[in-house]
């Protein structure tokens, strides 16, 4: 289940944690890409799915045939925790452990490819959770969302998130990245 959620509407992106990697090539798909790392762990050590010093590009269009979902079947017993991931046109996605961050072109729509995850994923009021991401800055917690649909929601929740999200900042506002 997702924990936290960010939308950022001025540069066209989102990070998504408590995910699996499994989620990440639902926003491959539209963009020619460049794999910078693709790691695995294998007997307790980190391993590369590239051969060293290995960049592999993927054009959409042409419809390569060795594809993410293709390195992911052959890794299926080691699942992919870290990924650095460059989109030719602009932005790109990254992800570590159980954090994914997407970033789009800005011409590009994210919210719709970003909706359909979310309802993939559970949360089937995306539109909603998406838009109260967009207006209300910060990191929210919307692992209380799971599994409602928009009907079930009422702004009281949105509310709570959005408190839970101020004292979160606060509590924790001393710290450096």
């Amino acid at each position: 289940m997702i924990n936290f959620f960010y939308f950022n509407k001025l540069n066209n992106s989102f990070s998504l944690s408590g995910i699996k990697f499994d989620y990440a090539p639902l926003f491959l798909k539209k963009h020619n890409l460049k794999i910078k790392e693709l790691l695995t762990m294998k007997n307790n050590w980190e391993y590369s799915l590239l051969n060293k010093n290995e960049d592999r590009n993927f054009d959409f269009k042409k419809g390569d045939s060795t594809t993410i979902n293709w390195i992911m079947e052959e890794n299926e017993l080691n699942p992919i925790f870290m990924a650095n991931i460059e989109f030719l046109n602009g932005g790109g996605l990254s992800f570590s452990i159980d954090n994914l961050f997407v970033q789009y072109p800005k011409e590009m729509d994210l919210k719709k490819d970003l909706a359909d995850t979310l309802k993939i994923i559970g949360y089937f009021a995306a539109e909603d959770i998406i838009k109260f991401a967009e207006n209300n800055v910060g990191d929210h917690n919307i692992g209380g969302l799971f599994g409602k649909n928009s009907e079930e929601i009422d702004f009281q929740i949105f509310d709570d998130i959005k408190r839970a999200t101020i004292e979160l900042e606060n509590r924790y506002k001393d710290i450096e990245y």
